[in-house]
């Protein structure tokens, strides 16, 4: 016994043949595989200064905490320090 085709499902058929035929690479696409990173946060969570209302966490972002120069992997910070005056 043969299946009756309704007139949308042809048509469908006949523009998803279209569609693969006018865009290249569509149908031999592979999807995409994104490599997840290490995670940053090696060290954990801290907490501090409970009471009542909230809390305080906090964590370092280190992806190589144990680094020989004791940044943790990342970038050499570009800190500035000064002492203003105070002016009367």
């Amino acid at each position: 016994m043969v299946a009756a085709l309704s007139r949308r499902t042809v048509l469908a058929g006949i523009a998803t043949a279209i569609g693969l035929v006018a865009v290249p690479g569509v149908a031999t696409a592979r999807p995409v595989v994104r490599q997840r990173r290490r995670d940053p946060f090696t060290l954990g969570v801290a907490s501090g200064d409970p009471d009542h209302q909230g809390v305080v966490l906090w964590t370092r972002l280190a992806p190589e905490p144990l680094a020989e120069d004791g940044l943790g992997g990342m970038p050499k910070p570009d800190c500035r320090r000064g002492v203003a005056a105070r002016h009367r």
